[in-house]
């Protein structure tokens, strides 16, 4: 998705994985990779994010 309205609700601190274009068609499988959002590059793009100040970790094994 476009990450534009979602990055309006969760405000500066949020972090949105999105795409700003379009006109590739493919089966979505292919295209996910082809853009790299494989499950890999989603959570190696997650692990590199910090914590917003005042807010709970993610910790593994924490919900």
């Amino acid at each position: 998705a476009h990450p534009m309205p979602w990055q309006a609700l969760l405000g500066d601190r949020g972090r949105v994985i999105g795409m700003e274009t379009f006109g590739e068609s493919a089966p979505g499988p292919a295209l996910y990779e082809h853009f790299g959002f494989t499950p890999e590059a989603v959570v190696a793009w997650a692990e590199t994010l910090q914590p917003a100040p005042g807010t709970a970790s993610l910790a593994p094994g924490r919900r």
